[in-house]
């Protein structure tokens, strides 16, 4: 059996009004079953941030199952918690979130928040891929 991947590495750029921003801490999170992963970065001067793919602990059953990884991704910019990213992740392969595109991200800060519907994937989000 393998494991499976819960939320797919992220490389990208985090701008407000346009320019980079630096030191600011970009939380993920994900819920899959009975496990919950968090993890945090902080993005260089230039506004970039890196995350690598988060693995299952365990292995995911051979039967046919019903895969759903609750994925989020939150910046703390002026005392609170911005939302970038929320999605449920439908399949266990790596890049699923954008359906086989890998995740490289820009993401703006004072955009509004938006839905972006994909064919298997509703994204809610700040970010442009």
């Amino acid at each position: 059996m393998a494991k499976a991947n819960l939320f797919s590495s992220v490389k990208g750029v985090l701008t407000l009004s346009g320019s980079p921003l630096a030191g600011a801490t970009i939380n993920r999170s994900v819920r899959w079953r009975d496990e919950e992963h968090t993890d945090s970065t902080t993005t260089d001067k230039d506004g970039r941030f890196e995350f690598p793919a988060i693995m299952s602990s365990g292995s995911i059953p051979r039967l046919p199952a019903e895969f759903n990884a609750f994925q989020s991704m939150t910046v703390d910019h002026d005392g609170s918690q911005v939302l970038i990213w929320e999605t449920v992740k439908a399949e266990s392969e790596e890049n699923a979130e954008l359906e086989g595109q890998p995740m490289v991200l820009t993401c703006e800060l004072s955009e509004a928040s938006r839905f972006e519907h994909l064919l298997l994937n509703s994204i809610e989000t700040r970010c442009r891929w």
